[in-house]
């Protein structure tokens, strides 16, 4: 099912706030707008990027490296399966159980931040010690957006 703007809007996102990312780039629809009147169409997997988007943007990643990694074709793959397997996540969210994926990704000082994808908190720690003890770092849970967002967005 394709998604538009209106919908996009539901993951508590302003339209003014969408256009403006649209105009800088910054956001990329699966199927760009060809003309004027026409709308833009997400997928639910390109929906979820945009969530992750915002969050990265939150949490404080200039809005262009928070572009670079929301649309990056890894953290595509990574919600597709996630959305593949959408009945899993939703079971494992009720029973707490530890998400297929985290994403994590490290701001950078003067070169492009770092993506890496983790089961969990303390695999990251293992294998990646750097990372785990950077204030640089961001963690995201790419199963529970992808849950919200699906949520969200297939509510109506």
């Amino acid at each position: 099912m394709a998604y538009q703007s209106r919908h996009i809007c539901r993951l508590g996102i302003t339209e003014k706030q969408l256009n403006q990312w649209l105009f800088r780039r910054q956001v990329i629809p699966d199927v760009p707008s060809s003309g004027t009147g026409t709308p833009n169409e997400y997928s639910l997997a390109n929906a979820c990027q945009v969530e992750l988007f915002k969050r990265l943007a939150d949490k404080g990643l200039r809005r262009s490296e928070a572009s670079r990694i929301a649309f990056s074709p890894e953290v595509k793959q990574h919600f597709e399966q996630q959305l593949e397997w959408g009945l899993n996540v939703l079971l494992r969210m009720r029973r707490n159980i530890p998400p297929d994926v985290l994403m994590v990704a490290m701001q950078p000082t003067k070169r492009k931040s770092m993506i890496k994808f983790v089961t969990n908190e303390s695999e990251l720690g293992r294998l990646f010690p750097q990372m785990a003890k950077s204030a640089r770092t961001v963690v995201e849970n790419l199963g529970e957006i992808a849950y919200v967002v699906r949520r969200l967005l297939e509510a109506s």
